[in-house]
């Protein structure tokens, strides 16, 4: 019975236990953000420039270290 009950999510099989635990007790949300009129592009959404919004590019030392603007720290990083 739990099987019909978790059919209507997918064309995959999902596990009975997983739709109990973690969709049937969520509640909606109404939010007035409508993803439908985002721009996109091939695989990922881009974010739109607001008016009066800075169109300064920065580099790379102005963001990072001692002197820069920003004060970021730069964190090496080998991908593992």
């Amino acid at each position: 019975m739990d099987e019909k009950r978790a059919a209507p999510y997918g064309d995959y099989v999902v596990k009975p236990r997983l739709v109990n635990k973690h969709v049937r007790p969520a509640a909606a949300v109404h939010v007035k953000y409508d993803a439908m009129k985002l721009r996109h592009t091939k695989s990922a959404y881009t974010g739109g420039r607001l008016k009066g919004s800075p169109k300064h590019v920065y580099s790379l030392d102005e963001l990072v270290g001692d002197g820069s603007k920003f004060k970021f720290r730069l964190e090496s990083w080998d991908g593992r």
